[in-house]
């Protein structure tokens, strides 16, 4: 899944460059110490993403975990 106001550079990209900038950031939009059990999901779409949907997130507290990364 995708989260609608995040964009990061793909890991898998063709491009040497864009590829290690992805890898660099990916250890940054997660925190091991949070412990989150439900999210909202809202305004769903999909296809567009090799699979993957892309959604606005909402956490249980309404907080937008995209606005904090």
């Amino acid at each position: 899944m995708r989260i609608r106001g995040i964009d990061t550079p793909e890991m898998h990209s063709r491009y040497a460059e864009i590829r290690r900038a992805g890898i660099d950031a990916h250890p940054g939009t997660g925190n091991p110490d949070i412990r989150i059990t439900e999210i909202r999901l809202r305004q769903i779409a999909g296809e567009k993403y090799f699979g993957r949907i892309l959604a606005n997130v909402t956490l249980l507290d309404g907080r937008n975990p995209a606005q904090d990364l």
